[in-house]
């Protein structure tokens, strides 16, 4: 009797950065993704041994605070064509049907796995500033992620140790710092130290990112123009 797996899995791998994905948990039946329930970083996949045949995957992952539908979708969409390429093979192995008819299921083969393959390709582009903010994250904490998508209580330890990252490098209140780019949009093309400036620019903005997803402070007009600034003078600064 052949037994289906029945468990959960995850699927819907997208914008690996710094060998960070993005992926979804979901549960399965028959390695076939079916119901989302958590989407999430995968920092690092590792086995444990538990005994001398006998091995454990364990993940140390940050979970995002909603489901990423983009992962849901890329999931389900491979699934559904790896399906279909593997029913398409199982069809022409039977060898049913007449030579005619074969030109069908080869087609759905060969569309299959040029999805799949496309859908790998797609699944990794990353807008310039989601990667500047997951690069600032990576140069600030050691961590390619995002923080105001992630659960509130991780981001808000994250933001403690920023906090602290801040106060090293000179700023005791970065809120005041955030009034002080609003008021003069070249404050930090007039620091002389260019080190010094980016280092600052990558903690604050994933600072503010960290602060979102805390609930510190809320999002608006001024602090989406704040953001834009800082993204744009690391991107330049970076070239």
């Amino acid at each position: 009797m052949v037994r289906i797996p029945i468990g959960t899995k995850t699927f819907g791998a997208i914008k690996a950065f710094e060998s960070t994905p993005l992926i979804t948990q979901f549960f399965m039946i028959g390695y076939v993704p079916i119901i989302p329930i958590k989407s999430f970083y995968l920092l690092h996949e590792y086995e444990v041994e538990r005994g001398l045949l006998s091995h454990k995957q364990e993940m140390r992952i940050i979970n995002l605070k909603n489901i990423s539908f983009i992962s849901v979708g890329f999931a389900y969409l491979r699934a559904f064509f790896i399906i279909s390429a593997f029913f398409s093979i199982a069809y022409l192995l039977t060898g049913q049907g007449s030579s005619q008819n074969i030109l069908i299921p080869i087609a759905l083969f060969i569309l299959s796995v040029t999805i799949i393959f496309f859908s790998y390709k797609l699944s990794q582009q990353i807008s310039i500033t989601e990667k500047t903010i997951r690069k600032a994250a990576y140069s600030s904490i050691g961590l390619a992620i995002d923080p105001a998508i992630i659960e509130e209580e991780v981001a808000r330890n994250i933001s403690h140790i920023l906090d602290l990252e801040l106060k090293r490098n000179g700023c005791n209140d970065w809120k005041l710092l955030l009034e002080e780019i609003a008021q003069n949009t070249s404050f930090f093309k007039i620091i002389k130290n260019e080190k010094y400036s980016i280092n600052i620019k990558n903690i604050l903005l994933v600072k503010i990112r960290a602060a979102i997803a805390s609930k510190e402070i809320k999002l608006n007009k001024a602090l989406d123009l704040i953001q834009e600034l800082l993204i744009e003078d690391i991107s330049n600064q970076e070239k």
